[in-house]
């Protein structure tokens, strides 16, 4: 019993290792499949850390390095860039107010803060740049810097009228007296409902002109005793409001100031006159040049105003044409449309030109149909040709049988086709309608001919942009290809139509257009253009002709010189040639 309890208290130590070494390996396992909360959120830390610092590229990525060295480069470079508007920003929120804390008699230290400056300066010019108010907003900035003039104006009045001492003796002294500012008295009772809220004065004494009050101020006195009540005000709203005040007068000489009665009050005196001679005289001129800018465009338009009326009273046109032009011109200056777009524009880069002119035509030209498979190179050229044009109420854009030569755009107004012949609306053109597309370009077999079948008539007011067929064709000549392909758009639309030549089968006759380009955009030029392309070809006519007249010429020259040189052989051997002959023995 001894031996068995001996031996089962008696260990192996090799055992005991396997045995321990064994827990551990259990442990370990145990541990990596039930990790604890603290080794979850170190992971998780980790991982957070390494997204934020590595852009979510992980370190076992082949990339990291050069990822880490490209980010480094942007940061340092961006950094560069912006180095002075950083170090600016960083000065100015150094916290040197808690040094206010151990000596508050250096409180200078906050106008470090002026140089934030900077980004003002920023904002109003980029503001100005944006603003659809330029003027609005300048008007704006010169009151606020007003302010800021009497506002710094007034706290040196009050720091020198603290340096040479407030008095309550009087009010003509120079510097801050609080005896200058009383607190605001308001009565109890109203004088239109109570009778004994009036004190029986004689009106003649109210302004006190030869100070007769003096004689029964007591009087009033006693009699306003317990029927008013005190505003009580803080000392800073006294102390900020009269300082503001005197500054404001001072810098515009508007009224009239204790005089000053010592050097450094005169030295005061002088300062502020300099200033307002000099700073707040810039900034009264700057309101005056805003208000004159502003009244310029109005100006100018009464002076034209004034000229057609003169112009058509002196020629003496109908009263109803004269009312028709005048509300013309009204709603071209209600709508900011007197000036010349084109010529505004032409002052801009012509990539930004062609830019602007993309963003407001491009969506509208892709629309129609005689333009679908252009190029945009191509669609970006034909915006720049469309012109804008502004028709008063029941103004006719085109008439029936005129010749089609522009395609319309209905940018603002509305539009109705009519039919001159029944006098009936047949449809009618919102804002993005297109009207004759096929107005600008020249198709072979089109049963409409070149002449418009419909009239169009504005209803009201109708800013209109028009593309002219002449514009377009001069353009076609730099792109041929396109030129087909908007001749197959037409003529798929007037096939479509029932408009189009067609075979007995009823489909499109092959057509030669394509081999015919060249005449149609002659026939299609304007006068000019036709009469310069029929110079170039008597041109290249008259060369032809005068090579040939030289070929001929050196072909006369050289068979005389052969006819010559056989009459020369033939007299030659005259007689030899009769003998021969005479016997027969010619050779041929």
């Amino acid at each position: 019993m001894d031996s068995e309890s001996s031996e089962s208290e008696s260990v192996d130590p090799l055992q005991f290792e396997v045995d321990e070494k064994y827990f551990e390996n259990v442990e370990l396992e145990s541990y990596d499949v039930y990790p604890t909360g603290w080794t979850i959120f170190k992971e998780i830390f980790e991982d957070t850390r390494n997204r934020l610092l590595y852009f979510y590229v992980s370190s076992n990525s082949r990339y990291y390095y050069l990822w880490s060295l490209l980010v480094s480069i942007g940061v340092l470079y961006n950094a560069f860039a912006m180095k002075l508007k950083v170090a600016n920003d960083i000065l100015c929120l150094f916290p040197l107010d808690f040094i206010l804390f151990y000596d508050d008699s250096i409180s200078l230290l906050r106008t470090v803060r002026i140089i934030k400056v900077i980004r003002l300066i920023d904002f109003v010019q980029r503001t100005q740049q944006r603003t659809t108010f330029p003027r609005l907003f300048k008007i704006v900035i010169l009151a606020g810097s007003c302010i800021v003039l009497f506002h710094w104006n007034a706290c040196v009045y009050f720091l020198f009228s603290i340096y040479e001492g407030i008095t309550e003796e009087s009010q003509t002294e120079f510097g801050f007296s609080y005896y200058k500012v009383f607190e605001p008295v308001f009565p109890n009772c109203e004088a239109y409902v109570d009778d004994n809220c009036w004190y029986n004065e004689d009106i003649d004494h109210t302004l006190d002109l030869d100070d007769v009050r003096d004689s029964y101020k007591m009087d009033l006195v006693n009699y306003w005793k317990n029927k008013h009540y005190r505003w009580e005000t803080g000392n800073f709203s006294r102390e900020y409001s009269m300082s503001v005040y005197w500054s404001a007068l001072t810098i515009t000489t508007c009224g009239q100031q204790p005089w000053p009665s010592t050097s450094s009050q005169n030295s005061l005196e002088i300062c502020d006159t300099l200033i307002g001679v000099l700073v707040f005289a810039t900034i009264i001129g700057s309101v005056g040049s805003v208000v004159v800018q502003m009244s310029q465009s109005v100006n100018e338009f009464r002076q034209m105003m004034d000229g057609i009326k003169f112009y058509m009273k002196y020629r003496e046109v109908n009263s109803a044409i004269q009312e028709r032009a005048l509300s013309c011109f009204m709603y071209l200056m209600a709508h900011n449309q007197l000036d010349d777009e084109h010529c505004i524009l032409s002052l801009l880069p012509p990539r930004l030109h062609a830019n602007i002119a993309a963003n407001l035509h491009m969506e509208t030209l892709q629309k129609v149909q005689i333009f679908q498979l252009c190029e945009s190179r191509f669609m970006h050229e034909v915006v720049l040709l469309v012109k804008q044009q502004v028709f008063s109420p029941n103004d006719y854009l085109c008439r029936k049988n005129e010749k089609a030569k522009e395609m319309f755009i209905v940018k603002k107004g509305k539009l109705r086709v009519i039919d001159d012949d029944t006098g009936k609306e047949l449809d009618e053109l919102n804002e993005g309608a297109t009207f004759g597309e096929l107005s600008i370009v020249h198709v072979k077999g089109n049963l409409l001919g070149t002449r418009r079948c419909v009239s169009l008539q504005s209803i009201g007011y109708s800013d209109i942009y028009v593309l002219y067929r002449d514009d377009v064709t001069r353009l076609l000549q730099e792109f041929p290809q396109e030129y087909k392909t908007i001749v197959m758009n037409a003529r798929e639309m007037l096939h479509s139509r029932g408009l189009l030549e067609t075979t007995e089968l009823g489909e499109m006759c092959d057509p030669d257009d394509y081999e015919e380009a060249e005449d149609i955009v002659l026939e299609d030029m304007p006068v000019v253009e036709q009469l310069t392309r029929l110079n170039g070809i008597i041109e290249d006519l008259d060369a032809s002709l005068n090579e040939m007249i030289i070929s001929f010429s050196n072909s006369c020259i050289y068979y005389k010189q052969k006819v010559t040189c056989l009459e020369n052989t033939f007299n030659q051997h005259r007689n030899e040639i009769r003998r021969d002959f005479k016997e027969t023995n010619v050779v041929i």
